[in-house]
């Protein structure tokens, strides 16, 4: 860490490409919303009415306004999933491999190698968070929306309590099974490798292995710091609300949110530098 931050271009390059790669996205994102603003402000007017006293009323609104968000975005997200990914990739790409060069100039990663084990991660974290939209799915359905056809009030603090514990578990469980990509990129810069013989290598050193497991839990239990720390400076103005004005509120949040993504990235900074001191420091079997 304390690497990292005496070179703070190197999280200035991870910063920069993925905002660089965020923004357009971020901008489609916008001009489709500006497109469906009527449905989507109509949609926001019926969720503004939610309450905890009324579960039942709650479940119902919930799945009908998540229905017909879907339906709206569903010929969009054909489009826009496969297009982000392989953009995001492509610009992280080109943006690690900056990075590696940066802290090991004696490194030549490849595109094509590099962008192959990018891929490989981002489909494999696709798949985790389609896992967790079906279990959570699964979970509304079970306590939610049986419970009111049952004729009972749902049970919304079980649900929320299954959400919680689910992203918690799929977001740890990530942390501690990612890192034979990054080490693979690690194991290619420096060897030359190509996509499955980076992947052979780093699982392969279990000395390696099992520093990058470690590398990722703590990682991963400073950034759920981060979050929480994020959540408690975003609720710190809401005791004065009655005097605060939407602007400032909305400039408050803007802040947070900017601050959490940058220190974000810096941690996602360290966690590839470490795993890259790591294997290139690591002697050769």
């Amino acid at each position: 860490m304390a690497r990292v931050w005496r070179r703070p271009t190197l999280t200035a390059l991870e910063i920069g490409w993925r905002w660089l790669a965020g923004a357009p996205l971020l901008l489609a994102i916008l001009f489709w919303g500006w497109e469906h603003r009527v449905a989507l402000l109509s949609l926001a007017e019926e969720l503004s009415q939610l309450t905890f006293f009324h579960p039942d009323r709650m479940a119902a609104t919930l799945g009908n306004a998540s229905a017909r968000l879907l339906l709206m975005a569903r010929g969009a997200l054909v489009v826009f999933v496969p297009v982000a990914l392989f953009w995001w990739t492509a610009v992280g790409t080109l943006g690690q491999m900056r990075l590696v060069r940066r802290f090991s100039p004696a490194s030549r990663p490849r595109f094509a190698v590099t962008y192959g084990l990018r891929l490989m991660r981002s489909f494999c974290l696709l798949a985790v968070w389609s896992l967790w939209g079906d279990l959570t799915l699964f979970a509304a359905r079970r306590t939610l929306r049986t419970s009111a056809m049952l004729g009972a009030e749902p049970n919304v603090l079980l649900f929320l309590a299954i959400v919680i514990l689910l992203s918690l578990t799929l977001f740890v469980g990530w942390a501690a099974l990612s890192w034979p990509f990054s080490l693979a990129i690690a194991a290619h810069a420096q060897d030359g490798l190509g996509v499955l013989a980076s992947l052979r290598t780093a699982v392969r050193r279990r000395e390696a292995s099992a520093a990058a497991l470690e590398i990722g839990l703590v990682l991963c239990i400073v950034k759920i710091a981060l979050l929480v720390l994020a959540m408690t400076l975003s609720a710190s103005p809401l005791p004065f609300s009655n005097h605060a004005t939407e602007p400032f509120l909305m400039g408050w949040w803007g802040g947070v949110i900017v601050l959490y993504c940058a220190a974000s990235d810096y941690f996602h900074t360290v966690r590839f530098v470490s795993l890259l001191r790591l294997f290139c420091e690591m002697p050769r079997a």
